[in-house]
């Protein structure tokens, strides 16, 4: 069974979670917050502490956006695969180093279909 690190647990966190069981994955959570998720799911592995972490097969980024980027950092910098919700972050920063930092790892990354960018939807604000 392959280990799984899921960031959060909100309605999106729930839905990867849920998914992720039923493809067997072995689920472990972090989350600063909603302690009684916990408690009410006993078959989750809550990590407290991102030291000391098992091998992980990759991991679900679904916490709070002004988040996202701190942990994809710690991720890469761990070596694990990256599935990233959208957006990947709130303010604009420089994708291309973090680019360049998983191209350098030979690690994957995946985002949750983003649209915001897209030059047909800024036509359209636009217009």
């Amino acid at each position: 069974m392959k280990n799984v690190l899921v960031f959060g647990t909100g309605s999106i966190a729930q839905k990867h979670i849920k998914n992720l069981f039923l493809l067997n994955f072995k689920v472990y959570v972090y989350s600063e917050e909603n302690k009684l998720f916990f408690k009410n799911n006993n078959n989750i592995i809550r990590v407290k502490n991102l030291k000391n972490l098992p091998e992980f097969y990759f991991a679900v980024i679904a916490n709070k956006t002004n988040k996202h980027l701190k942990i994809i950092k710690f991720l890469i910098k761990n070596k694990i695969n990256i599935y990233c919700e959208k957006p990947i972050y709130f303010k604009k920063f420089d994708y291309k180093k973090i680019r360049q930092k998983i191209i350098k790892n030979k690690l994957i990354f995946s985002s949750g279909y983003q649209l915001l960018n897209d030059t047909k939807v800024l036509y359209i604000k636009k217009n």
